[in-house]
């Protein structure tokens, strides 16, 4: 069996069951020291040390405990003591054109409920995935939240909220039915760890350089330049212009100099 493994493009198919459990807080206590930004640059989150990550769109992306567990958002079947999370934001603009709803605005219930719906129509033959949306509370805001899972082969949980007018953060985690319980803390911390800022510059990486010994390639923009003279044969060192790439460390850095 293989299931869609985004929440919003292509399809925004979700596979949901269980029934809800009632939470006043999200636990945000998971150490997460890595982070990731997405293609587009505008969205970043967090996630656990050790983990593997693989980006999803210019918006979101999948990061699990091993490369194996990358796959399980396909809807394969789980594995035990493994997870994969799938975090990001989409557009409201973006939810309707991939549903063809029509909403001038809605609250994060409203659009959870749209994807579900989306996800039932397109998996007719599981008519109990879906289990019941319920609102979390935190920090003065709102979280809708859903569980979700096929029975004996996948687990899981999903929270969206709005972050901005128009813009919401979605989290989903999927592992097995056994291991949901010790997973859902770090699913919920990802999820918190979401942050939006629209029109930050992405910057098109055009050139290419290689290290010394030619096993490390860097892309960097057009108008850079780069040397490989280091100490280190594997280094790169890239400059924004001439007077910067001759920068040592304990230099003086000029203005405008990077």
């Amino acid at each position: 069996m293989r299931l869609v493994r985004n929440l919003w493009i292509v399809t925004l198919i979700l596979l949901f069951s269980l029934p809800v459990m009632a939470q006043e807080n999200l636990v945000t206590d998971a150490t997460l020291p890595q982070l990731y930004v997405t293609g587009d640059g505008q969205t970043r989150f967090r996630f656990p040390a050790d983990w593997v990550a693989q980006g999803s769109a210019n918006t979101s992306a999948y990061v699990a405990t091993s490369e194996v567990a990358l796959n399980l958002s396909f809807g394969d079947q789980a594995v035990s003591g493994e997870v994969n999370v799938l975090a990001g934001t989409a557009t409201l603009d973006y939810v309707n054109q991939q549903l063809g709803t029509t909403f001038d605005d809605a609250t994060p219930e409203e659009v959870l409920q749209a994807l579900a719906a989306a996800g039932a129509v397109e998996n007719p033959e599981f008519p109990d995935l879906f289990g019941e949306i319920e609102t979390i509370n935190h920090n003065d805001f709102t979280i809708a939240q859903m569980r979700y899972g096929v029975e004996d082969s996948f687990s899981g949980v999903a929270w969206l909220s709005q972050l901005e007018t128009g813009v919401y953060a979605l989290t989903q985690l999927t592992t097995t039915e056994a291991d949901l319980s010790e997973w859902e803390a770090i699913g919920q911390a990802i999820f918190l760890s979401i942050e939006y800022q629209a029109g930050l510059p992405v910057p098109a990486l055009t050139q290419q350089a290689n290290s010394q010994n030619d096993q490390i390639t860097v892309s960097y923009p057009a108008d850079w330049e780069s040397s490989f003279e280091s100490s280190d044969e594997t280094t790169v060192v890239l400059a924004n212009q001439s007077s910067a790439l001759a920068r040592t460390l304990g230099d003086e850095i000029q203005l405008g100099e990077v």
